[in-house]
C-alpha cells in the first residue's frame, strides 16, 4: 500500500505555535520555526502558502466576502500564486476533485476567524513531537567528566562520565521522552499529565515525578534502574514477552541484555548514587576493576607493569580528591610505584 503523504499545509494553519509565529513573532518562536524550515526544506512552499494564508486572514478577516474567501482558498489549495489584493467572484471555480479539500479548508478558516472557538479547540490539543520535526539536543561526557543538565521542564539530570543524554529542545506531545547511553541520575519535576520517559539499553522507565539512577553502558552486558523516591514503571522495549515492572523506593531492577532476563533486588543508595556528589567508592575492589574505575573517573590511561596477579581488595571513600592523593594512600597498603604524566599514568607493582 502506498504511504499517504502528510498534509503539511493543514497542519501548519491549524498549529497555534505556527500562527503565533506569523502574527506575533518573538525570539523563541522565530528560532524554533526557522530551525524547523531548515530541517524540512522540502515543505518550504507549504510554509510560505500557510503563512500568506494566515496573514491575509488576519488582515482582511472582517472584509472578505464569501466569493473572495472561496477564491483565496482555491488558489492556496491549488498552490497557485496570488497576484493582487482584489478577489473578483468567479462561479464554478472549484473542480469536483477539490470539493473535499475545500470543505476541510473552510473548517480551518472558521477556526482561525473565531478566536473563542480556536482557544477551546487548541487548549487540549497535543501535537506529537515527531510531527513537528522538533530539534533535539545531545550532551556527551568523555572519561573524566561529569555534568549537570537542566531539561526544558526543569528536571535536573546528573550525567556521569562516558555517558550521552539526548532530549528535545522543547517537550511536545503526550510525554517527556529522553534517551540515555551510560549513567545518569534524574530528579524529575512532577507533571501529572506528562509522564517522564527514559529509554536506555532496552529499558523504558516511565515516571510522573521521582528520583532514580539509570546505568546502561555499551560495554556492560546489563542495565539497571535504581529508584530513590517516587514510583517507576519499567517496560522492555524489544521484549514484549517480559512483564512490566513497578519499582518502589529502595528497589533496583537489573536487566541482562544477553540473556534477556530481569530481576529485582535491594540496593545500597550511597554505592549507587554517590558518584553524582563527586564521591568515588571502592568496596573489596579487585585490581582490574580498581584501575578501570580510576581511568573513567579521572579520564586517564594506566600503563601497568609488574606482578598484578596478587589479590587486591581495595576499600575507600574518596570525595573530590586528586588522583595523586588516592595513589599515595595506596602505597601504604600495596608495594607500588607510580608516575603521572598528563593523561598517562605509569604504575609499577613490585
Amino acid at each position: 500500500m502506498k504511504e499517504e503523504k502528510p498534509d503539511i499545509f493543514s497542519f501548519l494553519i491549524s498549529n497555534k505555535d505556527f500562527r503565533d509565529w506569523v502574527l506575533k513573532p518573538n525570539e523563541e518562536n522565530a528560532y524554533f520555526w526557522e530551525k524547523w524550515m531548515e530541517e524540512n526544506l522540502v515543505h518550504l512552499k507549504e510554509v510560505y502558502k500557510a503563512r500568506e494564508f494566515i496573514e491575509r486572514l488576519d488582515f482582511k478577516q472582517e472584509s472578505l466576502s464569501e466569493e473572495e474567501l472561496n477564491l483565496l482558498l482555491g488558489k492556496i489549495i491549488a498552490r497557485e500564486p496570488i497576484h493582487s489584493n482584489s478577489f473578483p467572484p468567479q462561479r464554478g471555480y472549484f473542480p469536483i476533485w477539490q470539493k473535499q479539500w475545500f470543505r476541510i479548508a473552510a473548517i480551518l478558516v472558521l477556526m482561525v476567524l473565531s478566536s473563542v472557538l480556536m482557544e477551546e479547540i487548541f487548549r487540549n490539543q497535543i501535537i506529537p513531537a515527531e510531527s513537528v520535526g522538533i530539534e533535539w539536543k545531545e550532551f556527551h561526557n568523555p572519561r573524566g567528566k561529569k555534568s549537570k543538565i537542566t531539561l526544558p521542564d526543569g528536571t535536573l539530570v546528573h550525567l556521569n562520565h562516558e555517558s550521552t543524554l539526548r532530549f528535545p529542545k522543547k517537550f511536545l506531545g503526550t510525554s517527556r521522552s529522553v534517551e540515555l547511553t551510560g549513567e545518569a541520575f534524574f530528579e524529575v519535576v512532577p507533571n501529572d499529565t506528562l509522564p517522564f520517559i527514559v529509554q536506555a539499553g532496552g529499558l523504558k522507565a516511565e515516571v510522573l515525578g521521582t528520583s532514580f539512577n539509570i546505568q546502561s553502558f555499551d560495554y556492560n552486558p546489563s542495565s539497571s534502574i535504581s529508584l530513590v523516591t517516587g514510583k517507576v514503571r519499567v517496560s522492555f522495549q524489544e521484549h514484549q514477552d517480559l512483564d512490566n515492572e513497578i519499582l518502589i523506593p529502595g528497589e533496583q531492577l537489573n536487566f541482562d541484555k544477553h540473556q534477556k532476563k530481569a530481576f529485582r533486588s535491594k540496593f545500597d543508595r550511597e554505592a549507587v548514587t554517590a558518584w553524582k556528589d563527586g564521591i568515588l567508592i571502592f568496596r573489596d575492589s579487585g585490581f582490574e576493576n580498581f584501575i578501570k574505575q580510576l581511568e573513567r573517573w579521572y579520564g586517564v590511561d594506566f600503563q601497568v607493569y609488574g606482578n598484578t596477579k596478587q589479590k587486591w581488595k581495595v576499600n575507600g571513600r574518596y570525595q573530590d580528591q586528586k588522583l595523586d592523593d588516592i595513589l599515595i594512600g595506596l602505597k601504604f597498603v600495596y608495594d607500588i610505584d607510580y608516575k603521572i604524566q598528563g593523561k598517562n599514568v605509569i604504575l609499577k607493582v613490585n
